[in-house]
């Protein structure tokens, strides 16, 4: 039997986000969450094409956020023989805009600002030095670019 596999790192991210998040919003951390996008080829024919913002979306519907930190993302391939399964796996921190109830709590609670220099950051709020860099979509596609140039 002939079994060939292969996962690519493409990529540690700081802060992720498929959504339009707002610019001065509060938020606060769901928890840890794993997602992917999948699909298997059968001989040569593909049953689907896995896509990249699909994985990210995922991740943040599984912890009902709009937004991502410490977010890992893999691209893997694995062949037997006649059948094969291709696609993305994504890990991370969602976070979700914070209600009413999360700021009277005392939980942490985050803010999307937006520097002088024009890079944004979510800052918690009550630790200033806490702080992640949002990475854009156009950050995204420039690494994978990068990856798949160097394969």
């Amino acid at each position: 039997m002939l079994l060939t596999a292969c996962t690519t790192r493409i990529g540690d991210f700081t802060l992720m986000s498929t959504k339009n998040v707002e610019i001065g919003a509060k938020y606060v951390k769901t928890g840890s969450f794993e997602a992917d996008d999948k699909a298997f080829v059968i001989i040569i024919i593909p049953t689907g094409f896995p896509n990249m913002k699909t994985c990210v979306d995922r991740l943040l519907e599984a912890g009902s956020g709009e937004l991502a930190t410490n977010v890992v993302l893999n691209s893997s391939w694995w062949w037997a023989v006649l059948i094969g399964q291709s696609g993305f796996d994504i890990k991370g921190d969602v976070w979700k805009r914070a209600s009413l109830g999360d700021l009277r709590s005392g939980q942490d609670v985050f803010e999307l600002q937006v520097q002088p220099d024009g890079r944004q950051l979510l800052t918690n709020v009550k630790n200033p030095s806490e702080s992640y860099a949002v990475t854009t979509e156009a950050d995204l596609k420039l690494q994978y670019d990068q990856m798949v140039g160097q394969q």
